[in-house]
């Protein structure tokens, strides 16, 4: 399964890699399963269609940040993102 920002030039490009099952997604969503959370994260650079995303399982936590810098909004947009940074913190 691929998880991608919405944007129809990012469709057209995984299809004609052989991608079928293809889904987007917003930042601020939550993806979860019995195993794991994914929460997709807004990029800070708005003229690139991106997005990171935050990683947890219980084994910890990961923020893959893209190329983006650490702001307080993205942070704040997703409460349990907060949360997360929180406790990585200490």
């Amino acid at each position: 399964m691929t998880r991608y920002p919405t944007d129809s030039i990012i469709v057209y490009a995984l299809r004609k890699l052989g991608f079928k099952h293809i889904h987007s997604v917003e930042p601020k969503s939550e993806i979860r399963s019995s195993d794991f959370e994914l929460y997709p994260t807004r990029s800070e650079v708005g003229s690139v269609r991106e997005f990171g995303m935050v990683f947890k399982d219980e084994s910890g936590v990961f923020w893959n940040q893209i190329d983006t810098s650490l702001s307080a909004t993205t942070i704040g947009l997703h409460p349990n993102i907060g949360a997360f940074m929180s406790s990585v913190r200490g």
